[in-house]
């Protein structure tokens, strides 16, 4: 259940007062949200002033990626900073019944972007990108850390869109072998396959429906190696069938998402 709370101020507490732009949605970090203000720097300054164009006493919601919505409006802004007034504050638990961890081989081009984007949409909660045997771009240190920083704008700019209120995780580049330890205790473990012998996604839905956390592996383009699938079948994960049908590696995760969310989630 969602939980309100309006302020006190000489500013209109009824949201139907306050002149609106939409309003418009952004994301500011916890750390510049205090007990009835927000104050904006960097990047949601910019945004406000020269893509928005918002004014003083324009209305502007805003969340802080750990499940707090703020309907504000605009006191002041400037280049370099802006102050919001904080006229309500509701708290959104996850919608989704469903703790869903997706283990992406990283592929080539720029590829990762659109399944990060995607996946958030479709309710993710967290994402573990990893290098497998058959993983094409091969990343320095310096170029993983990038490529991470990347893709949490991404999956922050994504829950912006599609009206998340929490910001899915998006962990540091691993190999294939750290991977595996990562799932917790008690968690369904799936690797992902086009193979006609394994289980077939109607069976495997069929026989966890109370099941509620899920951590899934997809490959790279030319999929996973025999060896990374006897190590990850050693380390408990359930080999899952998607048909006969060649997926691309930017279709696998999306289309068990959607599946998963659909049969035992909030895609109702």
């Amino acid at each position: 259940m969602n939980k309100r709370e309006a302020f006190n101020s000489n500013l209109p507490l009824n949201p139907n007062q306050i002149s609106t732009a939409g309003p418009h949605r952004i994301f500011v970090s916890p750390e510049n949200i205090s007990q009835d203000r927000i104050i904006l720097r960097g990047e949601p300054v910019k945004k406000v002033r020269l893509v928005l164009r918002l004014k003083p006493k324009d209305s502007l919601s805003v969340f802080d990626g750990a499940g707090y919505e703020y309907l504000t409006q605009i006191v002041s802004i400037s280049p370099q900073t802006g102050e919001l007034k904080i006229v309500e504050k509701t708290y959104h638990p996850d919608k989704s019944p469903l703790e869903i961890h997706l283990g992406q081989a990283v592929p080539k081009s720029q590829k990762m972007d659109f399944i990060i984007q995607k996946a958030v949409e479709l309710g993710v909660g967290e994402i573990h990108p990893f290098f497998s045997s058959r993983t094409i771009p091969r990343l320095t240190s310096l170029q993983a850390m990038k490529k991470v920083e990347r893709w949490r704008k991404i999956c922050q700019g994504a829950s912006q869109q599609s009206g998340r209120v929490h910001i899915p995780t998006v962990n540091p580049l691993v190999d294939f072998i750290e991977l595996l330890t990562l799932p917790s205790p008690g968690s369904l473990k799936v690797i992902l396959q086009k193979n006609p012998s394994h289980d077939p996604l109607k069976n495997f839905l069929r026989t966890n429906r109370n099941k509620r956390g899920i951590f899934f592996l997809v490959g790279p383009e030319g999929g996973f190696a025999p060896e990374e699938i006897t190590r990850a079948l050693n380390h408990g994960f359930k080999p899952i069938s998607l048909g006969e049908r060649i997926l691309r590696t930017e279709t696998v995760a999306l289309t068990f998402l959607s599946i998963l969310q659909y049969e035992l989630g909030d895609m109702t």
